[in-house]
This record gives C-alpha cells, sequence and structure tokens, in this order.
C-alpha cells in the first residue's frame, strides 16, 4: 500500500491540476504593489488531517507550464524557498503561502492542491485558484529644454518610469501656451516594469511673462492622478526683461541659481587664467594640449 501512495503521490506532482475534488477554498482575486508582502490561504475541511502532501502550483499571466513552487508533507509542514514561505496549520485547516518582495513577474494563478491519505479515502483535494495582481506606480519626471525664452517655440520633455501593468494615460494642461505631441517613446524594463516618454512642443506665440505647463498621468497602481508643473518664462523679442522670483524645478529660487552659476563662472574663469599663463607662448591654432596642474585635458584657442 505504502508503494502505491508513493508512486500515485509522484504522478501527481508531475501532473498538477489533474481530477479532483475542488472543495479547497481559496481568495478567487488579491492585489499587491510591488516590493510588498503578500499571504494567499488555503482552507480544506478535512477535520484531523493525519497523513498529507500539499503543494503550491503557479501558472503565470502568459500562459507557460505550471509550476510548483513549495511542496508539503506531514512530516515537513512548512518550508522556505528564496522568496516564498509556505506552511500548514492544522488547527486552522489552511495552507498559507506568502510571497516576500513580491515582483511584476509574481502576476498570475496560484492553485493549491492537497492528496489526503489520513483519514480515508485517499483522495485528491484541488482549490479553485487565486489571481494575483501586481502593481508599481510611476514616477514622473518633466524637463523643458529652456525655462526662459523669448523664441517662439520650445521643447517639453514628459516621462513615467517604472510602472506596471503597461495601461498608462498622460494629459498635458497650459497657460496659453499651444502644445504639440511630436514623439512618443516607451521602453521596458528588466523587472518587468515600463516606461513611457512625451515629447512635446510648445509654441510662446502671444504669451508672456511666466505660463504654466503641466504633465499628469493616471495609472491603475494609483489611485490619484500624479502631476508635475514647470513656469515657462516668455520675454518679448530683443527684450532683456528684469525676471520676477520664481521657483524652479530644483526647489531654487532665480537669484540662487544665478549666484550658483555665477560661482562656476568663476571657477572657469581661474582654470581659463591658468592656460592662458601656460600658453602665453604658443598662439598656434588649433588643439594645444596643457599642462596637468590645469585641471584641463585639452584645450581650443586660436
Amino acid at each position: 500500500m505504502c508503494d502505491m501512495i508513493i508512486v500515485y503521490t509522484f504522478l501527481q506532482l508531475l501532473l498538477p491540476f489533474t481530477d479532483g475534488q475542488r472543495d479547497l477554498q481559496q481568495p478567487g482575486h488579491l492585489l499587491v504593489e510591488k516590493g510588498g508582502l503578500i499571504s494567499i490561504n488555503c482552507f480544506h475541511s478535512v477535520p484531523d488531517l493525519r497523513r498529507f502532501e500539499a503543494w503550491w502550483v503557479f501558472r503565470n499571466i502568459e500562459q507557460a507550464p505550471p509550476k510548483i513552487i513549495a511542496n508539503l508533507t506531514t512530516s515537513v509542514p512548512q518550508v522556505t524557498h528564496y522568496r516564498y514561505y509556505a506552511k500548514h496549520d492544522l488547527v486552522e485547516r489552511a495552507f498559507t503561502l506568502t510571497i516576500a518582495d513580491v515582483q511584476v513577474n509574481d502576476t498570475g494563478q496560484y492553485y493549491c492542491e492537497m492528496f489526503q491519505v489520513a483519514p480515508p479515502p485517499s483522495v485528491k483535494r484541488i482549490g479553485k485558484g487565486t489571481m494575483l495582481s501586481v502593481t508599481a506606480p510611476p514616477s514622473l519626471w518633466l524637463f523643458a529644454s529652456s525655462k526662459e525664452t523669448s523664441s517662439p517655440s520650445a521643447t517639453i520633455n514628459c516621462s513615467a518610469h517604472n510602472f506596471y501593468p503597461n495601461t498608462i494615460t498622460m494629459m498635458f494642461q497650459t497657460t496659453c501656451l499651444i502644445n504639440q505631441l511630436t514623439n512618443e517613446i516607451q521602453t521596458s524594463n528588466p523587472d518587468g516594469t515600463y516606461n513611457y516618454m512625451a515629447i512635446v512642443n510648445i509654441s510662446t506665440e502671444n504669451c508672456n511673462n511666466s505660463n504654466e505647463f503641466t504633465c499628469m498621468i493616471q495609472h491603475p497602481a494609483s489611485q490619484f492622478k500624479i502631476n508635475r508643473t514647470i513656469l515657462i518664462h516668455v520675454h518679448p523679442r530683443g527684450e532683456v526683461g528684469v525676471r520676477t522670483p520664481w521657483v524652479t524645478r530644483r526647489g531654487l529660487h532665480d537669484w540662487e541659481e544665478e549666484e550658483e552659476l555665477k560661482n562656476k563662472m568663476e571657477i572657469v574663469q581661474v582654470i581659463e587664467d591658468c592656460i592662458v599663463d601656460k600658453i602665453a607662448s604658443m598662439r598656434a591654432a588649433g588643439i594645444i594640449y596643457i599642462m596637468q596642474n590645469c585641471n584641463w585635458k585639452t584645450c581650443s584657442r586660436k
């Protein structure tokens, strides 16, 4: 009898989803965010389960062949493998599968199956499966080719990164500026998440002073819309006006950016003076190699 049980169980492991009583109770659907922790419970109704073998079987959304990810027995009622932890609770009459650090490729159907040996009769019990959906909310970036312009147009880049599933809606709002979508780029990441970038050409005709450009995205993993706004300062052509204070994308006021730029220019001037001293007697056109203590590899002077 023992030999027959061993052979039968081995065949069941090779052939998951074979016929059996579908009386194991599993939740139909669970939702978890990427990087989170999730537990799937599978309840049976056997009052005194003394001998059994059970396993959790995973089938991903691409319908690849099913894969056994955890195997429990009477003598081994709990196991840990990689990010998976499975156990049997005799009091709760439940098999539980816990997945840590959930990833996008964990999306799929999870089936609980059990081969009951004692109490008799021997019977295979099967759950209807739990669909696990993994989501990853996007991060939003917004850049402008120029935040201050007197030209008739400018380019804005709005991009959403590291989101899942691959469904996203992007919208734009502007004051005065006229926008036209010129390019869309969608890419995927090694972890299964996606990126989406929209390049927008804006017209600044008939605009002046500060004009807002807002990029908004809506994604199933985010309860609310995500938005970013930048200011485009438009000056009349040929006019060098006095700028009003405004906050930049990096969180600095315009005068703070000017001070930072001034400091950088002073450093450049020091290096340039060093170069001039070193090549005072070398006026030939083309590339001239400078000594290492100038902190420059090459420079070009005529």
